[in-house]
């Protein structure tokens, strides 16, 4: 039970480290018209991180259950 709160935790805060870096490499090589939109970049930060969170609790239900 521990084993899987640690490694849930970790997997939320990696996915939420990982999408706030992809936002900002995205905005530094980024198409031009991408660049200037923050919702653009917002929306891929989000999607991005909703699909390694999934990814990730899918790895902890693999692991765990």
């Amino acid at each position: 039970l521990r084993w899987g709160g640690f490694y849930t935790v970790f997997v939320a805060a990696a996915a939420l480290h990982a999408a706030i870096g992809v936002r900002a490499v995205v905005h530094e090589w980024g198409p031009v018209g991408l660049v200037g939109s923050a919702r653009a970049l917002d929306a891929i930060m989000w999607a991005f991180g909703l699909v390694l969170l999934a990814f990730g609790l899918r790895a902890v239900a693999a692991v765990v259950l």
